[in-house]
């Protein structure tokens, strides 16, 4: 490519207005995200910013917005007790994942890394519409846990009757702290002795969980590492 290409493509505004329209919501639709969430103070955060085509321009974040609301594509989740965050998402598409984020966890301060008490939140923050648009929800763990903590978090499932497929991310308790977006990978083969392990373990208290709530619809369950930190 010759150095004096263009950065950008100047003639873009010049296109007819349907042509724009088409991309903006290409743009929008045909791509999928991991939406990160934090519990801060027992809040409910986004972590991820909004998907690219909201910060374009004023069209391209107009028409993304039309599109969301014809796709049902938001949670509302109070920040205070007078204004909400929303947070734009494609339930068929995009996954959301609670990270504890923690650079050290341990056996013996696991309670930081109450991942029932974020979920519990979560539920208690959304109306029951809501709830039911999340589909695909990813969330950390650490091989040490015991069953009666994963009885906790499966039992918060319950709450989202919508739910397809649970992404358990095992962590690595040392692993660094980074700002990058989040990659979701298949452990190695070397590694992959822990993962069976705690799927295993999910796979039973998920049929425990089961007999006692035969209305539920017990979701996917995949164990993945976190990529994405290099």
């Amino acid at each position: 490519m010759s150095s004096n290409a263009a950065a950008e493509f100047t003639l873009f505004p010049l296109l007819p207005a349907e042509l724009r329209t088409k991309i903006w919501r290409t743009m929008l639709l045909e791509r999928s995200s991991i939406v990160e969430l934090r519990n801060i103070n027992d809040t409910i955060i986004p972590k991820s910013r909004p998907p690219i085509v909201f910060r374009i321009n004023e069209e391209s974040r107009q028409e993304a917005l039309r599109a969301m609301r014809a796709h049902s594509g938001s949670l509302h989740i109070p920040k205070d007790e007078a204004t909400q965050n929303r947070l734009y998402f494609l339930p068929e598409r995009d996954m959301l994942y609670f990270s504890n984020d923690y650079q050290f966890v341990t056996p013996s301060t696991e309670s930081k890394a109450n991942m029932a008490g974020t979920l519990s939140l979560l539920a208690a923050s959304l109306s029951e519409t809501d709830r039911s648009k999340i589909q695909t929800l990813a969330i950390d763990i650490y091989e040490w846990i015991g069953v009666d903590y994963l009885k906790e978090v499966l039992q918060e499932l319950v709450q989202f009757d919508g739910l397809r497929t649970l992404v358990v991310v095992m962590r690595d308790p040392v692993e660094k702290k980074s700002d990058s977006d989040r990659i979701f990978v298949k452990w190695p083969w070397s590694q992959r002795k822990p993962a069976y392990d705690l799927q295993t373990k999910l796979w039973k208290m998920s049929r425990h969980i089961l007999r006692y709530n035969t209305q539920w619809k017990e979701p996917v369950i995949q164990v993945v590492c976190l990529g994405g930190d290099e």
